[in-house]
């Protein structure tokens, strides 16, 4: 929920600009900020996933199943005019996301 690491995400300086868009990870700015550092850009890259999934995750967020109001005054106070999460997203790596997690329903959509 950072974000220097949305912009730096989706290349762009705004991130709000492009959030309806797909972001291509392979940007100038995750480039820049990976000479910049002096390291790799896969070590850039991986540092910026890792920070999506726990933004996305809300770990310890979350008391019987609603958004503790702690953690959306803390998120509205540290970065004011970006909207809170309204729940949190699972997110399964590849090679444990098989089984039920991997089957569709009737609908078309994950079970």
């Amino acid at each position: 929920l950072c974000p220097i690491d949305a912009s730096l995400a989706s290349g762009a300086k705004d991130w709000r600009r492009k959030r309806l868009e797909v972001w291509d990870l392979n940007n100038e700015r995750i480039r820049f900020e990976a000479k910049r550092r002096g390291i790799r850009l896969e070590r850039v890259i991986q540092e910026l996933i890792a920070a999506i999934r726990e933004a996305l995750e809300m770990r310890k967020s979350l008391h019987r199943g609603r958004v503790k109001p702690s953690f959306v005054a803390r998120i509205m106070q540290e970065h004011p005019n970006v909207p809170v999460p309204r729940a949190p997203l699972r997110a399964f790596r590849y090679t444990t996301a098989g089984g039920g997690a991997s089957e569709l329903g009737s609908d078309g959509w994950p079970q």
